[in-house]
């Protein structure tokens, strides 16, 4: 009986290990960029945060200076960990936690879910990431922020609200970035002075300043004085059209493929552009089959059905081809249904070809990350089906510039937990499906009541 005791308790204790991150840090008090002197737990093991589920930080081990403790104010910064997601549960650790380093990480993203358990930092230094987008409401629940260090990352595009929420801010350094490459003296003033800089260079309603990059580019490659030159620049205008509505997340590539051809005075760039799309991966042409078909909670809606597309990275819909039926176009309702493919991102382009693109169905493809950037095209969407994926996290802002959403179905995936504010600004919504999830079995189908049932248990 012991024995068998003793191998449930080992098993669980297998089990518990398999879902959670330890840290072992080195305490230690140092001086960060503008702020003061801050004592601070400095990861000394690798992480390895590849997955979403891999960055709950369950513990923290280490022998701490003499007179401090967890219980003190303290920095969590990692260096070269290889940290793939943003470190959660740290508040969990360190009741008193007070800034977050992560220093030359291979985080791309970082979301306002991410920081909203950390209301008492007064320090964020995200340097050298792969960080492009810094989006709307993002520090609206880190009011204390007084230090803001986003320097040497990739950052193109920062939304209108970011800095709206932080009236103690007297720090703020954006050098080395994409958009920008100032850095704020350490006084409010300054700080305001380039927040209002930022409004101007990074801050649209679309991806700014692609314009003047093609300029540059395209002057590079007028230095090779290539007799072909007209034909490049009629190109360069059709990828430029892509490019700004695609996330652009491989302008950086292309910058220094160019910089390559310019130095090897390569004779047919037309040949070196259309080998660069297919190595970037952002094209992608779409063959539909059109028909009438019934949809969960929806009656016969005309949907264009794609089967078994293989995508690459950075997945931009340029064309879509099939038959139409009668007496329909690109401007009717429309579901864009997709199945069986192997998708490694969601589809982006899809509304500069349906115009009135009602729906998105995508089953059993294998996607495994979806967040606002990649809905917010869509305003006109009333259903949305991602069944039988892989997505195990659902962010609080994703549904943001969706309001005319009817019908969601996120059943059969890996997702584990879901906040309230998900659904509440969705007044249309009428159908909800969660379950199949690991958090839970919720459906709520064609009943107000019942779907505001759903959204409480979550």
């Amino acid at each position: 009986m012991k024995k068998a005791v003793f191998l449930v308790c080992l098993l669980l204790a297998f089990i518990s290990s398999l879902s959670s991150t330890n840290v072992t840090c080195t305490y230690r008090t140092s001086t960060f960029w503008a702020a003061e002197s801050m004592y601070n737990c400095y990861v000394a093991n690798t992480l390895d945060i590849y997955q979403p589920e891999d960055a709950v930080i369950t513990a923290a081990t280490g022998i701490h200076s003499y007179g401090e403790s967890s219980d003190s104010e303290v920095v969590f910064y990692t260096y070269n960990k290889n940290v793939h997601f943003f470190p959660l549960g740290l508040e969990k650790i360190y009741k008193n936690l007070n800034g977050i380093i992560l220093y030359t990480e291979p985080i791309d993203f970082i979301q306002q879910s991410d920081l909203k358990a950390y209301t008492r930092l007064i320090f964020i230094q995200l340097a050298d990431t792969k960080i492009e987008i810094l989006e709307d409401g993002l520090f609206d629940y880190n009011p204390q922020l007084k230090y803001l260090a986003l320097n040497e990352n990739k950052i193109f595009h920062i939304g209108l609200t970011v800095f709206e929420n932080l009236n103690n801010l007297i720090s703020l350094n954006l050098d080395k970035n994409v958009c920008i490459k100032k850095k704020s003296e350490k006084s409010k003033s300054s700080t305001l002075e380039l927040i209002k800089l930022v409004k101007s260079q990074c801050m649209s309603n679309e991806f700014f300043g692609i314009d003047e990059k093609f300029l540059k580019l395209e002057k590079q490659v007028e230095n090779l004085n290539h007799k072909n030159f007209g034909i490049f620049e009629k190109e360069l205008l059709r990828l430029e059209s892509r490019f700004v509505r695609s996330k652009f997340a491989n302008f950086t590539l292309l910058q220094e493929k160019l910089e390559k051809l310019k130095e090897a005075k390569v004779e047919n760039i037309l040949l070196f552009l259309f080998s660069l799309s297919f190595e970037i991966g952002f094209f992608l042409d779409v063959n539909c089959y059109y028909d009438e078909s019934n949809y969960w909670s929806l009656n016969m809606t005309y949907r264009c059905f794609v089967m078994n597309v293989s995508t690459p990275d950075n997945t931009f819909v340029t064309n879509i081809t099939g038959t139409h039926m009668a007496n329909k176009s690109n401007d009717d309702e429309i579901i864009f249904h997709c199945w069986g493919a192997n998708l490694k991102f969601f589809p982006k382009g899809l509304e500069r070809i349906y115009s009135n693109l009602i729906g998105i169905q995508i089953t059993d493809c294998g996607l495994k990350v979806i967040n606002q950037a990649d809905l917010n095209k869509y305003v006109k969407l009333k259903y949305l089906s991602l069944t039988s994926n892989n997505i195990e996290y659902i962010g609080n802002d994703i549904f943001k510039f969706n309001t005319k959403l009817e019908v969601i179905d996120l059943e059969n995936n890996k997702i584990q937990q879901i906040d309230t504010q998900v659904f509440q600004h969705l007044n249309y919504l009428r159908s909800l499906d969660l379950s199949g999830n690991p958090f839970n079995k919720m459906t709520a189908d064609n009943n107000s009541t019942e779907v505001q049932e759903v959204i409480k248990k979550v």
